[in-house]
């Protein structure tokens, strides 16, 4: 399956805010103007674009555990009752939050069926009077015939949010209510304080005609699940709608019993409903469902067997050195270093890196001048490469992840392209004015006002030192970046779809380097409220599109980075990480992995052409002084740890 799509250059979102004055482009058309086809069709609205992203996290396996239980509920549902309940005890606590996310997902999913029924109940009684030649009713005649049971403004908000649903089922099928239920989606899609009805419009129009361009990875996604369904046996086949079918006068009146299954007609029915918008699109024909469609379970990260560990103890020492770049010199020794590596030699098999590292690259303790040597995905055969200096301090870990597990980091890309329209395509390097784009989703401890020697019977947000300007007291304590700041949802999309492989890389990060681990943790169980890190046991991860860094080194970060390659099979060319006190060159690809400090190793990419992104996990340096004194605000602070 594609992460991307070449078929359409333009990104096919519309970026305005609903409701913003905008200057019309270009004259305007006149009535002797004749029409013409447009291919690409309306754009998603961006609204629209982030539900569709949404939806395509029901891949990860914490969602999916949520869906299989809406399909196949168990005999006896988990209790929630209070005789098997002991509060006292967190496994019991833990079952009980368990039984009631099954519960609620359960409650959504009826919920969303009822209102889907009573806006099908409406639109088939104004039908039915159209049909005996009576007038329509408005919506206050039919508040007014139910007053007795509901306000006139909840009945319209029902009607509404029926509407919204009814069309979503008209667009994927009534298969698409279990996904939203599963994802606790129902709000965003019903309450106009998440979504208007054009964004809804533009979701349910981008699912029915497959929409190409950015969003398609998406759309193709949700459909798996959804053929799934309809092509598996299961209990939510047997859920139903009824219909009152429109008569006319004189006729007798029918009701007419449609299961989830019978796709078809419900089909004609849904095209039927008067939603006051534009009659949906002909299905793609991409919709032509298989009779049976399988959909695998991804495996659980921390039962999965990790590659053997091979190890080469360099003759070198890797001691703290002074950076040899300055902002004089950075655009120089970078190119002269790309040039040292461009077309160096590739290692065949792991004997012929160790032998060349020990008798050749480090021989003698001393990095060999103006030499790399490049290691790639062959060199290491299905392996994991963890080089030391000569004390056993790690140079590198290197590895790449098991294959079940590229293809859920492939689709992550769709969500990248979704989220950040217009920034992963291909890609020249060497092009004039060419730049990267960069995003950090990360927890920062940096830049904190110290509280050392604050009076203790004093809140810290009634204090401020003399003589200073403005107090930032959110920085006192730990704080999350601009971009998370700025728009927490695509961080939490983000997080989503990027779930499961790092909780693979951090079962790997305990495995392989169970020291560096307990270091870092520390920061990660810190966090204000217990927050949860996405990159955990790391504050957070940072995704390079197009990445293609100078000479430099990450001064900030703490012990250690991973850098994960996520860069589609065959569609890049270069863009080697290069490490340079090593002499070492690693091609990552999709799935590939290294690990080193980056703080202390002068490191840089080679140019590229093509598609490329990589995810980088990292800590903050300044976190061990939160670790060790919060700040200085520690009597501030309950600390377990210092009772």
């Amino acid at each position: 399956m594609p992460a991307y799509d070449e078929s359409e250059v333009e990104d096919n979102v519309d970026n305005s805010t609903p409701g913003s004055k905008k200057k019309r482009a270009g004259p305007r058309a006149s009535k002797a103007d004749a029409w013409r086809y447009l291919e690409s069709g309306a754009p998603v609205t961006q609204r629209a674009g982030k539900l569709l992203t949404a939806l395509a996290g029901i891949y990860t396996r914490s969602k999916r555990q949520v869906l299989d239980a809406i399909l196949t509920p168990p005999q006896e549902p988990p209790s929630c009752t209070e005789t098997s309940y002991n509060a006292g005890d967190i496994h019991s606590v833990m079952h009980r939050l368990r039984a009631q996310e099954y519960r609620s997902s359960m409650f959504s999913l009826d919920c969303m069926l009822t209102l889907t029924q009573l806006a099908l109940n409406i639109d088939s009684l104004q039908a039915d009077r159209a049909r005996k030649g009576r007038a329509v009713l408005s919506m206050d005649a039919l508040s007014d015939m139910y007053s007795g049971i509901t306000p006139r403004r909840t009945f319209a908000t029902w009607v509404n949010n029926g509407m919204r649903l009814l069309l979503l089922c008209a667009a994927g099928s009534m298969y698409v209510l279990p996904i939203i239920a599963a994802l606790g989606m129902q709000a965003q899609i019903t309450d106009p304080r998440s979504s208007t009805e054009l964004d809804i419009v533009s979701l349910a129009g981008a699912i029915r005609v497959v929409k190409k361009g950015q969003w398609l990875p998406l759309v193709r996604r949700l459909m798996v699940p959804l053929k799934y369904m309809m092509s598996t046996p299961s209990a939510i086949q047997q859920l139903a709608l009824s219909y009152n079918v429109p008569k006319g006068m004189g006729e007798a009146a029918e009701t007419r019993i449609y299961t989830f299954s019978n796709v078809a007609a419900l089909d004609a029915v849904f095209d039927s409903v008067q939603t006051n918008v534009w009659k949906l699109p002909q299905r793609a024909e991409e919709w032509n469902t298989p009779s049976k469609i399988d959909w695998p379970r991804l495996g659980d990260p921390r039962t999965v067997k990790l590659p053997a560990l091979y190890k080469i103890k360099s003759p070198l020492k890797l001691a703290k050195s002074r950076s040899p770049l300055n902002k004089s010199n950075r655009s120089q020794f970078t190119q002269t270093q790309r040039e040292l590596a461009k077309g160096c030699p590739i290692v065949k098999d792991l004997r012929s890196l160790e032998d060349m590292i020990k008798n050749d690259l480090h021989c003698s303790g001393k990095l060999k001048p103006k030499s790399y040597i490049e290691i790639n995905r062959d060199t290491i055969q299905e392996k994991s490469l963890m080089i030391t200096d000569c004390d056993g301090k790690l140079m590198a870990l290197y590895f790449s992840v098991p294959e079940e597990f590229r293809q859920p980091l492939a689709d992550a890309l769709g969500t990248i392209q979704a989220l950040m329209p217009g920034e992963f395509k291909h890609e020249n390097s060497l092009r004039p004015g060419f730049k990267y784009f960069s995003c950090h989703y990360s927890w920062y401890a940096r830049f904190a006002e110290q509280g050392d020697g604050a009076p203790a019977d004093i809140h810290a947000d009634n204090l401020r030192k003399d003589h200073t300007g403005r107090v930032n007291f959110d920085q006192r304590l730990p704080h999350q970046s601009k971009e998370i700041f700025q728009n927490p949802e695509d961080h939490a999309l983000l997080a989503e779809a990027f779930a499961d492989f790092f909780e693979l890389i951090r079962v790997a990060f305990k495995h392989y380097l169970p020291e560096q681990y307990s270091e870092l943790h520390i920061y990660a169980d810190s966090l204000p409220l217990c927050a949860a890190s996405p990159a955990y046991p790391f504050g957070g991860f940072v995704i390079n599109v197009s990445g293609c860094s100078w000479g430099h080194r990450d001064e900030g970060d703490n012990i250690l980075c991973f850098v994960i390659g996520a860069i589609p099979p065959g569609k890049c060319e270069g863009g080697q990480l290069c490490l340079y006190e090593l002499g070492l060159s690693f091609d990552i690809q999709l799935g590939d992995v290294i690990a080193f400090p980056s703080c202390d190793i002068t490191h840089f990419n080679q140019h590229f052409t093509g598609y490329r992104a990589t995810i980088v996990l990292h800590s903050d340096r300044q976190s061990k002084v939160w670790e060790q004194k919060r700040n200085g605000w520690d009597c501030h602070i309950v600390r377990h740890d210092n009772e």
